[in-house]
């Protein structure tokens, strides 16, 4: 899976490989702290020698700038890597963010959907991990709107939450 990243449309939404154009809308988006607190491996502050990290290890791995279909400026980005597990070969985790001026108008759900179905039906993945942190309410609602199914529930409650405070999540190739 690593390395193929095909740009995927919507009817909002063009997800495509992220470039050095997206480096300043990456630093302000992602550099927001209400973002970044629910991001395991997003700083904070972010700044503009994390893009530049960020854009390098892009090149490797499968993650798409999800972008406005009409202007192409920078929204988010979106993941879907391979997972090294031998109890689920060929499965992958799905990550994702959008900044604040995104969100709670459909551009997450939106993207997960089409990272889903060239997940499930382009690539035959046979299932997609995600994980969200401590007691991020929308992303929990994202993946449950999908139908994603928890596995592992931290034992700690929210509000003692950190990073490493997850709910893992799975969703099966129907």
């Amino acid at each position: 899976m690593s390395g193929v990243r095909p740009t995927l449309h919507t009817a909002r939404l063009v997800l495509r490989a992220p470039t050095t154009r997206d480096r300043d809308a990456l630093v302000a988006l992602a550099g927001e702290r209400e973002v970044s607190r629910w991001l395991a491996r997003v700083p904070h502050p972010y700044t503009h020698a994390d893009a530049d990290a960020f854009l390098a290890l892009a090149e490797d791995e499968t993650v798409w700038a999800i972008a406005d279909r009409t202007s192409d400026a920078l929204m988010g980005t979106i993941t879907l890597a391979p997972l090294d597990n031998p109890d689920e070969p060929g499965a992958a985790e799905l990550g994702y963010w959008l900044g604040r001026p995104f969100w709670g108008q459909g551009y997450g759900a939106e993207a997960v959907a089409r990272i889903l179905a060239h997940a499930f039906e382009e690539r035959a993945v046979p299932a997609v991990r995600a994980r969200y942190v401590g007691d991020n309410a929308a992303s929990a609602g994202l993946l449950r709107k999908f139908g994603f199914e928890a596995v592992a529930v931290p034992t700690i409650p929210p509000e003692d939450c950190t990073a490493m405070c997850d709910t893992e999540v799975v969703l099966r190739r129907p």
